[in-house]
């Protein structure tokens, strides 16, 4: 594989910024579908998550091609996910979706803010690659989820005491 061009310090830090928080959404979103009963409300985030690593795999292949080291994750999980668990903890399911609602549609606009600042046409591509799958998310919770909350499920609390780290991360 030849290399490509060595790009711009601010450019790196950008790539490895997006890989990290792709991995971390990824993360969250594995770690409420775990803790979430509603079976159908469970696939959905568990796809999300897959989603959000997937996208981390684009910005990680893209500065593997230019023979640049990611950043290292390992104990995130341990410092993140008790942070998530104690400020989910108070809010029930339907609260927590829409929390999650908003904050994919806040990452889509800043995504796309930050596209038209980058110089590097590769990855300002994946970031416009990535920008309609975080639209989506932030569109499921009005347009479905809130269809497949089932009445237990609009009081649950199911993010107290769940989250643990991640045998990835390292934690």
């Amino acid at each position: 594989m030849t290399r490509s061009p060595s790009p711009d310090t601010a450019t790196v830090r950008a790539a490895r910024t997006f890989y990290f928080a792709e991995q971390l959404g990824g993360e969250l979103y594995a770690q409420l579908a775990v803790a979430t009963a509603n079976q159908d409300v469970r696939h959905a985030l568990a796809g999300f998550g897959g989603d959000e690593h997937r996208h981390a795999d684009w910005y990680l292949d893209w500065l593997l091609e230019r023979e640049l080291a990611p950043p290292r994750l390992e104990g995130v999980a341990a410092v993140v996910a008790p942070v998530a668990s104690r400020l989910l903890a108070v809010r029930s399911l339907e609260e927590q979706l829409r929390l999650f609602s908003e904050g994919e549609r806040a990452a889509a606009r800043h995504l796309r803010t930050l596209a038209s600042r980058i110089h590097d046409p590769s990855l300002r591509a994946i970031v416009e690659r990535t920008i309609p799958a975080e639209e989506g998310h932030a569109r499921w919770f009005p347009e479905s989820g809130v269809r497949m909350l089932a009445a237990r499920d609009r009081a649950a609390r199911p993010w107290t005491a769940i989250l643990r780290p991640a045998a990835k991360w390292g934690g």
